[in-house]
């Protein structure tokens, strides 16, 4: 079997049950294709998550096909929105009840409820972004490549390709920083204020690691901190004509080369898909911290570890809620590692030793010995900095220092802090569109992303010299 890996820091298995159990149950209706196999291996503060390789990649291409003409586009397009609207509404709804006053019964509907709600966006959105993530780049580049024939060399092509798939969308990371920023300037703004911003970026540091969504207090410490920024007026000007900018620039360079309307066409739809990206981003964390609150009441009531509770599979959770019984030896088991392998035979789940020996066997480790190896380099310029290798943000947070080289599976939006401290950032996975390329660039730190193998080939403390404008690593000592 061949996978596609991604690399994590550990999540406790319920959080990324649903998305799993989403996608064995409906992936396949949604998505025309059938899905044999997804990974789940929580080991050594680390989990993998895989998909079947043919899986994955046979969704892309028939994503691709639909998205050939503009008709298939809106239906696709339109669908994923809507899916995503339910599930965050459904999401909302639960965050706004007061889960400590209602009955057991109505618990568990609540979280049938959430769970029903928000699968189809689950099913459609992980699978879909994820395969078009790993399909698309390469189809895109071939399109432009075919379109400028023999008139440029490779390094000119990789120059002129970042430049035109340099997505025409601000991330909302940008878009909450510009919401601080016009906080900032205001002489006194009112409390209200202060609450419309936190009830729109409240979710912005959730991830699967993370479920500890930003108060008020942190808006207003933010806010004055920016008010003591030099230029802040500038600052927005800045961030607010970044965006024609980028679109200038692609004008320019179709015109140029005279890039085909079907190339121009290509380009649109890799914009719309980095806008996706980030609003699957906001679904999966708004319903993963709904989730936690419901787990967490259920915990509350039954005199239960909360974090305990999280390793749970959702019927699991179910018969839980059912017949009040928790197996606290298997749980133990499960935080010592769980390998799930979700098929169409079924949902197979293993704990502990039996856990760590069907790892090795479906995902043995490589040995590997280089000095240097390349990605795409996405945020252009060169550093030379000390290495800190994380498997998720938590670690990243603790051990990431000013100036240093952040070196990681993918980054997610709890990523940010360390982020803004790093010197540069080195990916596994990823291409122009994803998270560590968006923020990177935004934060105008150099990175390389996709390089499959950094995580395996770095180590705490090496220095390396990172050459984001040839997509280069190199290995110094």
């Amino acid at each position: 079997m061949k996978w596609f890996v991604y690399t994590r820091g550990i999540v406790r298995l319920h959080r990324l049950a649903i998305p799993m159990a989403a996608v064995h149950d409906m992936a396949s209706k949604l998505n025309g294709t059938r899905f044999e196999d997804i990974l789940f291996i929580d080991k050594d503060s680390k989990l993998w998550f895989a998909w079947n390789d043919e899986d994955i990649r046979n969704v892309g291409a028939k994503i691709l096909k639909k998205c050939a003409a503009a008709r298939g586009q809106e239906e696709h397009f339109s669908t994923m929105k809507k899916l995503m609207d339910q599930a965050n509404k459904a999401a909302e709804e639960v965050r706004q009840m007061d889960l400590k006053k209602i009955s057991f019964i109505k618990l568990r509907e609540v979280y049938d409820y959430l769970y029903q709600e928000s699968t189809p966006a689950h099913a459609l959105m992980n699978s879909d972004i994820d395969a078009v993530d790993i399909v698309f780049e390469d189809f895109l580049i071939k399109k432009i490549k075919y379109n400028l024939k023999s008139r440029i060399n490779e390094i000119e092509f990789v120059e002129i390709y970042k430049k035109l798939a340099t997505p025409i969308y601000q991330s909302y990371i940008t878009n909450e920083e510009k919401g601080i920023i016009r906080l900032a300037l205001k002489k006194k703004f009112e409390a209200k204020e202060l609450k419309e911003l936190c009830e729109k970026f409240w979710w912005t540091g959730l991830g699967w690691e993370n479920v500890n969504p930003k108060q008020e207090d942190y808006f207003k410490k933010m806010v004055e901190k920016f008010k003591k920024a030099d230029d802040l007026q500038n600052k927005l000007n800045k961030i607010n004509s970044q965006t024609d900018k980028i679109r200038k620039q692609r004008q320019v360079l179709i015109k140029q080369y005279n890039l085909s309307k079907e190339v121009v066409c290509w380009l649109k739809v890799f914009d719309r898909y980095s806008y996706f990206h980030d609003l699957r981003k906001e679904m999966q964390v708004r319903v993963v911290y709904s989730f936690h609150l419901i787990t967490s009441e259920i915990a509350r009531r039954l005199k239960i570890n909360k974090n305990d509770i999280e390793w749970l599979w959702p019927t699991e959770m179910r018969a839980l809620i059912e017949n009040k019984k928790f197996n606290q030896s298997e749980i133990e088991r499960r935080k010592k590692a769980v390998f799930v392998r979700v098929s169409e035979k079924g949902i197979k789940i293993l704990s502990g030793q039996a856990a760590i020996r069907q790892h090795k066997i479906e995902l043995p480790e490589e040995k590997r010995d280089i000095e240097e190896f390349r990605g795409m380099g996405v945020s252009m310029g060169k550093v030379r900095g000390m290495v800190k290798v994380c498997s998720g943000a938590a670690e990243a947070l603790k051990k990431v220092k000013k100036g240093e080289i952040l070196v990681t599976g993918m980054t997610l939006p709890d990523y940010v802090p360390a982020m803004k401290r790093a010197a540069a950032v080195i990916t596994d996975e990823g291409g122009i569109t994803c998270h560590a390329a968006i923020i990177s660039r935004e934060l105008g730190i150099p990175a390389v992303v996709g390089t499959k193998i950094a995580t395996q080939v770095l180590k705490d403390g090496d220095l390396v010299e990172v050459d984001a404008s040839r997509g280069i690593v190199k290995i110094i000592k």
